[in-house]
């Protein structure tokens, strides 16, 4: 009997649970973590346009990492208080530090000023990891995998200015260097039939047009979202590789009643060229298809649909159930049923700041059907997900 888990991004704990001695791990975090919520939310009820805060503590063990424990928080802000239109700014930091010496900083944030004409949202994070390699491509459901070892220091900056009322247009810019090491123990992936195997220094632009009409950015009651992308990374950007990236995400949200929200997402990720094996696209995040382990599969195309109905029962509670199903292949014209994955979740959910509209998240999910394969990390396929804001 054996529990996994990865450190997903900021503020997230991904958990895959197998005995009670682990899950009693993660029952401790929560608990604690909402009690520190609690506190930090007390009174908040009847305070309007306040900066808030919340801690949320982090503890989990896997065999490759031994016991993990650290801690992340999110400071909710406004730039100008007397600015109505721009939503809340948001800062998160975390820090997870393992028993056998690795590491995971990340600092994820989002600005918004003079009515949300300029937004800023990016993230740094520094990584020194252990993490499965499933191979590339829609087979390998026997869940064979290998271990390996990464560091890598990571920066995303996304700027958007507003052009006219609820479409935006800017710029990005993303940089990973992707340092593979403990060869030993992935011959698989560092054997040079993997692009990237030994590791991948990627960078370089992209140009974003955003069209939203969402009536609250961290939990959407109605309207719709539509983001492209268009990314380059080339040598003459400091890449090691060349390849381009095209992206779209189409959200739509509205309520089935006053309070109980459903939301569909639509997500597309094609890149072509000369493409390292951990900038492919790929399924299983807190936010993209819950429910599999993070890169657990991954290929140069993927199709992806997200639907959740979510609401509030109880004064700061509330619960969302939800379901993913994506498509990934080699080039655009294979995708294929026959290669569909699938999971379906639940969730519970506490508004720590009930005017931003910001909670503390925590989700369950398990494949189904095609998603059913053996996976080599846990005989048990329910994946646990703690963490603040909602997928989408």
């Amino acid at each position: 009997m054996k529990m996994h888990c990865r450190f997903l991004s900021a503020v997230n704990a991904s958990v895959i649970l197998n005995t009670s001695k682990h899950k009693a791990l993660l029952t401790i975090a929560t608990i604690c973590g909402l009690f520190g919520i609690s506190l930090a939310s007390q009174a908040q009820d009847s305070i309007v346009r306040k900066n808030t805060w919340i801690p949320l503590p982090i503890a989990y063990y896997k065999p490759e990492t031994g016991l993990a424990l650290g801690a992340a928080g999110a400071y909710n802000f406004y730039l100008n208080k007397k600015d109505f239109v721009s939503p809340p700014s948001q800062i998160q930091l975390s820090a997870v530090f393992t028993q056998k010496g690795q590491m995971s900083i990340a600092l994820p944030f989002s600005f918004f000023w003079k009515e949300r004409k300029h937004t800023l949202i990016g993230q740094f994070e520094y990584n020194d990891f252990s993490y499965d390699f499933y191979g590339v491509g829609a087979g390998n459901k026997e869940g064979v995998s290998e271990n390996f070892n990464v560091r890598f220091p990571l920066f995303r900056i996304n700027y958007l200015r507003k052009i006219k009322q609820r479409f935006f247009v800017g710029a990005r810019w993303w940089y990973e260097d992707y340092r593979v090491y403990d060869f030993e123990k992935s011959p698989w992936l560092t054997s040079g039939e993997i692009a990237g195997g030994r590791g991948s220094v990627t960078s370089g632009p992209g140009i974003v047009a955003l069209y939203d009409s969402r009536d609250n950015i961290y939990f959407t009651s109605k309207g719709f979202y539509l983001e492209l992308v268009v990314h380059d990374q080339a040598k003459h950007w400091g890449s090691q590789f060349n390849y381009q990236r095209y992206r779209f995400d189409y959200r739509i949200f509205g309520e089935l009643r006053k309070g109980l929200v459903v939301g569909q997402m639509v997500f597309g990720d094609f890149v072509k060229g000369d493409v390292p094996f951990s900038q492919l696209a790929s399924i299983g995040s807190d936010k993209r298809m819950r429910g599999f382990y993070p890169g657990r599969y991954r290929d140069n195309n993927l199709l992806l649909y997200q639907g959740e109905v979510r609401g509030y029962f109880y004064k700061r509670w509330g619960a969302a159930a939800f379901g993913n199903v994506a498509l990934l292949s080699k080039s655009i014209n294979q995708f294929s049923l026959n290669n569909s994955h699938a999971a379906l979740g639940l969730g519970l959910r506490y508004a720590f700041d009930r005017e931003k509209k910001t909670n503390l998240r925590l989700d369950v999910s398990l494949p189904i059907g095609s998603g059913m394969e053996k996976m080599s990390y846990t005989g048990n396929p329910f994946i646990f997900y703690l963490t603040i804001n909602e997928a989408f």
